[in-house]
């Protein structure tokens, strides 16, 4: 966990306003959180070196992968399992 913040979160959601609403909300509590468009994006932030706390992920993410199969990928490319919220 980052001392200067509450947690480091990765979101995953492809609704533009879903991720703003969720960046105002956890930032406020003191979260340090990195949102995603797609599960291509969160894994290209998780392969450079952005390694969560937790990880918020939308499972219907209008891709030809859903959220549970990007949660997998991320959790393979950070060589440890960060908890797992899936909505």
């Amino acid at each position: 966990m980052n001392s200067g913040s509450a947690g480091l979160i990765l979101h995953v959601d492809d609704e533009p306003l879903v991720r703003k609403s969720m960046l105002i909300l956890l930032s406020a509590d003191g979260y340090e959180v990195s949102s995603a468009a797609s599960g291509t994006e969160a894994l290209k932030l998780a392969s450079e070196g952005f390694h969560p706390d937790v990880l918020i992920v939308d499972f219907n993410l209008g891709q030809q992968v859903n959220g549970a199969e990007v949660a997998e990928q991320i959790r393979k490319v950070l060589s440890y399992t960060p908890p797992i919220i899936i909505l």
